[in-house]
C-alpha cells in the first residue's frame, strides 16, 4: 500500500513539473509577445543547461537575442550572441540575429559581416529573404547601389510578393540611374499594391528620365 502511495505521488509530482515546463516555454511568450518573460526563462535555461545538452542550449540562446532585440536591447544581443558562438559558431540563427543586432544598432559594416556569413552558413535558410533586404539597405547607405540591387533582388527571389522591396529596389536602381530598371520595380510595387503611394510617387519623379 505504501509503495502504491510512493508511485501515485512520484506520478503526480512528473505531471506538475511537466506542466510547469509548459507554462514556461520561451518560445511560446516570445511568440505571444511576452518579451520579457522570454528572456527571464531563457537565461535560467542558458544558466541550468549543460554544455552537452547543446541543441537546447542554442535554442535558448536564440529565442533571448530574439527578444532582446524586439526589446531593443541590441549590445546585450551582441553580448549574449557572441557567447553563443563560441559553444556552435556555425548556428546560423545564432549568426543572423548578431546582424540583426548590428543593424538595429546602426553599425552596417559589422551588420553586413554577419549577414554574409549567414548567407553561406544557410543559403535557403528560414531568413535568408530578409538577410538579404538588409543587405539592401545597408548598400544603399553605403551608396553601392549596384550591390544593393542585385541583394534587394535576391530577396524578392526568395519572397517575390513583399511590395515594400520591390519599392526598394526600384529605389536602388534611381540612384544608380537605372530609369528603366527602377520602372519596373515601382510598377512591379504597383501591381501587387495599387494604393503604394510611395512607388506612385517615384514613378512620377523619373517620368520624364
Amino acid at each position: 500500500m505504501k509503495n502504491r502511495i510512493l508511485i501515485l505521488l512520484i506520478f503526480i509530482l512528473s505531471l506538475g513539473s511537466a506542466f510547469g515546463q509548459e507554462q514556461r516555454d520561451a518560445l511560446k511568450n516570445f511568440r505571444e509577445g511576452k518579451y520579457k518573460e522570454a528572456i527571464e526563462i531563457t537565461l535560467e535555461e542558458i544558466e541550468t543547461l549543460p554544455d552537452t545538452s547543446l541543441r537546447a542550449k542554442m535554442d535558448s540562446y536564440t529565442v533571448l537575442l530574439w527578444s532582446l532585440i524586439v526589446g531593443k536591447k541590441y549590445d546585450d544581443a551582441i553580448r549574449y550572441g557572441n557567447a553563443a558562438r563560441k559553444l556552435s559558431p556555425y548556428d546560423s540563427r545564432i549568426t543572423e540575429a548578431i546582424g540583426e543586432a548590428f543593424f538595429y544598432k546602426g553599425d552596417g559594416g559589422n551588420a553586413l559581416k554577419y549577414f554574409e556569413l549567414y548567407a553561406v552558413q544557410a543559403p535557403l535558410g528560414d531568413r535568408i529573404a530578409r538577410v538579404y533586404n538588409f543587405m539592401g539597405e545597408i548598400y544603399i547607405t553605403q551608396a553601392k547601389y549596384n550591390h544593393a540591387d542585385i541583394a534587394f533582388s535576391t530577396a524578392l527571389y526568395h519572397a517575390p510578393t513583399i511590395t515594400r522591396w520591390w519599392y526598394r529596389l526600384g529605389y536602388s536602381r534611381e540612384l544608380a540611374t537605372d530609369f528603366a530598371g527602377a520602372k519596373i520595380a515601382y510598377n512591379k510595387a504597383l501591381e501587387l499594391n495599387p494604393s503604394f503611394t510611395e512607388a506612385t510617387r517615384a514613378l512620377n519623379r523619373i517620368r520624364n528620365n
